[in-house]
């Protein structure tokens, strides 16, 4: 059946997206805004039935109750509230030919950039103003934060985009030059420094590698052996301190995560609100602050989950959870004939819920674009492996209206 206009308007809209989201990931968060709104724009025009897709009911309740603790609250409105539906999108997206084909080079000629500032940036000194944040009288061989504004934010990202580059994204790009992305991605994940976020790197890179037979089992433990040597060599040499405070599990993270919940307590179902700096303050005593805190005072909760209970009420805390939970059963089922891909999913996954125990990285925009966009783009794999045809658009692009009376005009 012939495709009609709007239907190619909305394929040539979020393949316009597909194709600059991986600039905006690596370089610029802003673009991947703009980018969403393409995809969601072209998604519109092209009838993509998103309420088919796994989780797509729960995400929606998730957000409604985001809006309306939003509204309670009087807070302004985050991209925290609406830009989950991206990973949908995008895996509708990523599957079209022009965005499958390209989009892999766009992403490796944005983590070569983006690699290229934070060596600048580890070798030669990390300062100054943003977006070079180079500087000779800055700390030297430490953290790199590359366009970002926190060296977490540029970790979480490039161990997301390491456990993409280890599954093959396009047959026009070559397997050694995605091998050594995936190689020169995690060695960037390693020298931000963030401590969460390699570990859930370690954790993930594990489940995308181990599988069935002793061989695969070897080889996950081995890569995980050798990535978590580099980095605790790493950390010794640059940052003894914060290596034995790992090792040792004594970080102030733990005060702070006892006091949130002693705040959740007081308003269990909507929430605190924003502001956690104030509301430490005014519900315990200075002695309480500096026996759990020091003299640290956060902005937030440093746990994705606790952070959105916190501030949005226990609802949007399970609803995530449940959301998740679907996500994941939905990829295991769909990945049951293609276990790369499985193992991939399940480490895009774990670099999410690791790196969450120690940060929020849904309040983070660019690590939550990060999850949206990498597991996306898994997802699209999937579909296209499900289409009939290479020039076929996506199961889920509704086809146009019928124009044919046939039925219509016999008696």
């Amino acid at each position: 059946m012939a495709e009609d206009r709007w239907s190619q308007v909305g394929k040539a809209l979020m393949q316009v997206g597909a194709l600059s989201i991986p600039i905006g990931l690596l370089i610029s968060v802003a673009l991947c805004y703009v980018s969403f709104a393409f995809l969601m724009l072209g998604a519109l025009c092209a009838r993509v039935r998103l309420w088919q897709m796994p989780g797509f009911w729960v995400l929606l309740a998730f957000s409604a109750w985001m809006l309306l603790i939003t509204f309670v609250h009087g807070y302004r409105l985050r991209g925290l509230v609406y830009v989950w539906p991206l990973i949908y999108v995008l895996a509708v997206g990523m599957a079209l030919p022009t965005a499958r084909r390209w989009a892999p080079w766009v992403l490796l000629a944005a983590l070569v950039a983006a690699g290229f500032l934070a060596i600048l940036q580890f070798t030669v000194g990390l300062g100054g103003d943003r977006p070079w944040r180079v500087d000779a009288d800055g700390p030297q061989w430490r953290r790199v934060v590359g366009f970002f504004s926190h060296h977490i934010r540029f970790g979480s990202v490039m161990s997301f985009v390491a456990i993409l580059l280890t599954i093959s994204l396009s047959p026009s790009l070559p397997r050694w030059l995605q091998a050594a992305g995936a190689v020169f991605a995690a060695m960037l994940a390693l020298i931000s420094s963030a401590r969460g976020q390699i570990l859930g790197l370690l954790v993930g890179l594990w489940l995308r590698f181990v599988g069935r037979g002793w061989k695969r089992f070897a080889l996950s433990v081995g890569m995980v052996l050798i990535v978590a040597a580099l980095g605790a060599a790493f950390l010794q040499w640059s940052q003894p301190a914060r290596l034995q405070s790992l090792l040792a599990f004594s970080d102030v993270r733990w005060g702070l995560w006892a006091l949130c919940l002693d705040l959740w307590r007081s308003a269990p179902l909507l929430g605190i609100g924003e502001g956690l700096n104030e509301a430490l303050r005014a519900s315990f005593a200075p002695e309480i602050l500096r026996q759990h805190l020091g003299g640290w005072m956060p902005g937030h909760a440093h746990n994705t989950f606790i952070s959105l209970g916190l501030l949005y009420g226990a609802p949007a805390a399970l609803l995530f959870i449940a959301w998740l939970l679907v996500l994941l059963r939905a990829l295991w089922l769909q990945t049951d004939q293609a276990p790369a891909l499985r193992g991939a999913c399940m480490g895009v996954m774990a670099v999410f819920v690791v790196g969450g125990l120690t940060e929020d990285l849904s309040g983070l925009a660019s690590s939550r674009f990060g999850f949206l966009v990498v597991l996306g783009w898994l997802w699209a794999l999937l579909l296209a492996r499900e289409k009939t045809s290479a020039e076929s658009s996506p199961a889920l692009i509704s086809p146009p209206p019928s124009t044919d009376t046939t039925e219509a005009n016999r008696p």
